[in-house]
């Protein structure tokens, strides 16, 4: 979603307020070019309202999540000096944690049923590569740079996702 692209934005936002990062004025640029190009794709598209119904709600949620993301980013910078295995490992487990209690509701509501094998399989890859490998790198990035800087890459995440899987698919 479109509104996804600001995530490097308020990473920088909340970096600057939180951590005193000095932002570049390139950066700043950057900033205010993605916001003039999320609020021009948002407002040049009426939400579907066949399949959407509650936009506010789901824009409400989408921006929560960014705030949530860019909250990590900025926890996740003031411990970069902990090794990134051990921070991923217990951000992974409290996520497991906060996630329980919402799968047990819903446990109550439809019976479990065990995935197929296949599935299985795929789980565990999507779990120990891409998404594993990925908070850590995110993680051990942010040892190094600001987290404005760290967050602006971000925007390369689909792009570097359809370049491989052109490539490997």
């Amino acid at each position: 979603p479109a509104m996804q692209t600001a995530i490097p934005a308020v990473i920088t936002i909340m970096a600057m307020v939180c951590l005193r990062e000095r932002a570049a004025a390139g950066r700043l640029t950057g900033i205010g070019l993605t916001i003039v190009g999320v609020g021009v794709v948002l407002l040049g598209q009426p939400p579907d309202n066949d399949t959407a119904s509650n936009p506010l709600l789901g824009g409400a949620l989408m921006f929560a999540s960014m705030v949530a993301w860019a909250g990590y980013a900025i926890f996740a910078k003031r411990v970069a000096g902990i090794d990134s295995t051990v921070v991923t490992t217990c951000v992974t487990m409290l996520g497991t944690a906060m996630l329980l209690p919402a799968a047990l509701v819903e446990a109550t509501y439809r019976p479990f049923e065990l995935p197929p094998a296949r599935a299985w399989i795929s789980i565990v890859y999507l779990g120990a590569f891409p998404s594993a490998a990925a908070y850590l790198l995110f993680n051990r990035s942010l040892r190094d740079l600001d987290a404005s800087q760290v967050g602006a890459y971000m925007n390369l995440v689909p792009i570097l996702g359809a370049g491989t899987g052109v490539v490997f698919l």
